[in-house]
Parts: structure tokens; C-alpha cells; sequence
């Protein structure tokens, strides 16, 4: 589908074999790793970034780095809301490298309702990546393929999944006045 950039962050579409849209972002964020990661992990933060949002939810802990999460997005004008339950994990490497990765996931507490279209993420999230010589910056590659089941037209899942990849703007923005409302 191509390539596009916009505020210093280049976005990459793909539509798979079966028909399914696939987006990376990736650029260069004025904001420490482990701020980032802190921020991006913080559940009461999303809708400050993500207008989407309608609803977010921890719904089991299996580790300090492995969750369970279910999420639901709102629908607009004739398309109907969805949500996931996806597992969500971290991992650090030694070099400071952060992968912050989910995938769709089954889950007894949250099984599909009337109220939203059960999505499925094959894969979604972040490698966050210290940028040598900047301690307080970060290159960071943000990932998605996903799934929106319904009949849904191409323009509208190619449109959300590039807005999700150019979402960093919204969350720097939204990192920059948190930061300045808790110094």
C-alpha cells in the first residue's frame, strides 16, 4: 500500500494475502525509554492519546511483565465498536532495547458480547530503542496487524491502522502535559 510521513514519523502499509491490513510507524521521540514504556504501560493514560478508546481494563496479572488486557474501541458513524482481549508482554534486553508486544487471546472473563465486534490483533506493539548519544530520546517502531471482522470497507481499516502508526505524535503531546502537570 506504501509509505508516508508526516511529523518525522514514517508510516508503512501492507495488506496481506487474505486481505488484512498490517502498519508500522517508526521514528525518533524526545522522551527516555523507560518514560515512554512507563507512560505507554499506564492504562489511565490511553485515552489522553488514543480518541478512540472507549474502554480499558486489566483483567488478570500473570506476571510483573505478562497481562491480560481487554480493550474496546469506539464505533463511529455506520461502523459498529470493537474490542480485544489480547496478551500483553515486556521484555528488556541488556542493550535497552524494549519490546512491548500483545496478540489477540481467548479469556473466560471477557467473552464476546452484542455491544462490540470481537477484533483479533495477530500482532501489535513496540520496540522502544535508546538512541546512542540522547539518553533522552528514543527510536521506537510501533507495529499492528489486525483483524476488524465485520464487512468493513479497505479505506476504513488502511485509515484507522495508519492513524494508530502515526499515534506517537499524540502521545508525545500527551507525555509532554502529563509531565508538566506531576513535576
Amino acid at each position: 500500500m506504501g509509505q508516508s510521513e508526516k511529523d518525522g514519523i514514517t508510516c508503512y502499509m501492507v495488506i496481506d494475502e487474505n486481505g488484512i491490513a498490517m502498519a508500522r510507524g517508526e521514528g525518533v521521540v524526545g522522551i527516555p525509554v523507560q518514560e515512554l514504556r512507563e507512560f505507554l504501560s499506564d492504562n489511565k493514560r490511553v485515552k489522553d492519546y488514543d480518541d478512540m478508546v472507549d474502554k480499558i481494563e486489566v483483567i488478570e496479572i500473570i506476571s510483573p511483565n505478562i497481562d491480560i488486557t481487554w480493550q474496546k474501541v469506539k464505533g463511529m458513524l455506520v461502523v459498529s465498536p470493537r474490542d480485544y482481549v489480547y496478551l500483553s508482554c515486556s521484555r528488556q534486553k541488556e542493550d535497552g532495547t524494549l519490546y512491548l508486544l500483545g496478540r489477540s487471546i481467548d479469556h473466560p472473563q471477557r467473552p464476546p458480547t452484542k455491544d462490540a465486534v470481537r477484533a483479533f490483533l495477530h500482532i501489535g506493539g513496540w520496540i522502544l530503542k535508546p538512541v546512542e548519544g540522547r539518553p533522552d530520546a528514543t527510536h521506537y517502531i510501533y507495529m499492528v496487524k489486525t483483524d476488524l471482522k465485520g464487512s468493513l470497507p479497505k479505506g476504513i481499516v488502511t485509515n484507522a491502522l495508519k492513524k494508530q502508526a502515526f499515534r506517537m505524535i499524540e502521545i508525545e503531546q500527551a507525555f509532554r502535559k502529563y509531565k508538566k502537570k506531576n513535576v
